[in-house]
């Protein structure tokens, strides 16, 4: 899933930031259900999952923590 997320999003012209958040967010979505393809989210989900979800960053691994 987030393979596939990140290519979308790159030929979609996102950010290599922009890109990494929406396929964490549907890597994420995805994780939710049972099997390999029962949890594949709308990119409208994955987006409001980036709005609403909480952030939590590790001073060690982020210069925005």
């Amino acid at each position: 899933m987030f393979h596939g997320a990140f290519c979308y999003s790159v030929l979609k012209g996102a950010s290599v930031r922009d890109a990494l958040e929406f396929s964490n967010a549907m890597a994420a979505l995805n994780c939710t259900r049972l099997g390999a393809r029962g949890g594949i989210a709308t990119a409208d989900q994955a987006r409001d999952l980036i709005e609403r979800g909480e952030r939590r960053r590790h001073p060690d691994y982020s210069r925005t923590a």
